[in-house]
């Protein structure tokens, strides 16, 4: 029974899908065909090789670090990212979830490794179009802290990462009482809102549920598109507006084929009609009760 279970085993790890392997003495005692596959070697040309030489120079203090304490069984399985050499020198990106295990007898690790060199490079491209884009854009945790900032957005508030999004933005030292983040986390759709910020500008904010890379805990997205000089326009004609309503003669704006365009609501009442059968008619038929203009 004992050697069917190990068969299978064997079995289901040489044709798993992801790299495996197990590392002793700093050495690999195994690899399956996927691992050798993913650093383009053979297997039997890593058996029996320090791992050392996988790692990309930038990343193997770190990653010697945690593979000794391992080996040495201290320490919980770990799930970690770093770069690693191909064996043409490309350099990859790849992902790992390792456990310490007892292999004949002796401490050693045994990992699971995977190549998401195509989605790193997707995610610094994405990076990038963000930190260049021409809105604020920022990513925020649940506990509200700035985790995440583009150019834009520290040209409008400073430096924030780490600090609270309501203390960056609007100069608050608790949340705010209708909270798009909150909001966002709650309801786990896109959320939408105008803002006056502590730097007397508008933004027409978008948030929604994001997954952060570092924790894989639910985070908030939001765009801050900057709508100050269109508040300003919309406050000017509202004033040009109730100016023009408030003069007392009948007005109209005609343009260049008769037709009525704007009234005042003296015109209104000097002819008696109500505003929408005015608009759009022609300046004769209303002021002079005629199909046609004069001569």
């Amino acid at each position: 029974m004992r050697e069917e279970s190990e068969l299978l085993y064997k079995s289901l790890v040489e044709n798993c899908l992801v790299g495996v392997y197990i590392i002793q003495d700093d050495v690999f005692k195994y690899v399956n065909s996927e691992f050798a596959r993913i650093f383009g070697y053979r297997r039997e040309e890593l058996m029996g090789t320090n791992y050392k030489r996988l790692v990309a120079p930038e990343d193997l203090d770190r990653v010697v670090k945690g593979v000794t304490e391992r080996q040495k069984g201290k320490g919980k399985p770990t799930r970690y990212k770093f770069k690693a050499v191909r064996k043409n020198g490309d350099i990859i990106h790849v992902e790992v979830f390792s456990t310490p295990i007892i292999y004949k007898g002796k401490p050693a690790i045994q990992g699971m490794l995977i190549d998401i060199t195509k989605s790193e490079i997707e995610k610094r491209n994405f990076k990038t179009l963000c930190h260049n884009m021409g809105d604020c854009l920022f990513v925020v945790g649940g506990d509200f802290r700035i985790k995440y900032e583009n150019r834009r957005f520290e040209e409008d508030f400073g430096k924030g990462i780490g600090d609270y999004c309501y203390h960056v933005i609007f100069d608050r030292e608790s949340p705010c009482d209708d909270c798009i983040i909150k909001e966002a986390l709650k309801k786990g759709k896109i959320v939408k809102r105008e803002i006056k910020a502590t730097n007397n500008r508008f933004y027409e904010c978008v948030s929604s549920l994001f997954y952060h890379e570092y924790d894989s805990k639910p985070a908030v997205i939001t765009l801050m598109h900057d709508i100050t000089e269109k508040k300003k326009i919309e406050d000017s004609e509202k004033e040009w507006r109730n100016i023009f309503n408030s003069i007392a003669d009948g007005i109209a704006i005609i343009d260049k084929n008769f037709n009525i365009t704007k009234i005042n609501k003296g015109f209104v009442e000097l002819f008696g009609l109500p505003e929408e059968k005015i608009i759009g008619k022609k300046c004769y038929e209303i002021i002079h009760k005629k199909d046609c203009p004069d001569e």
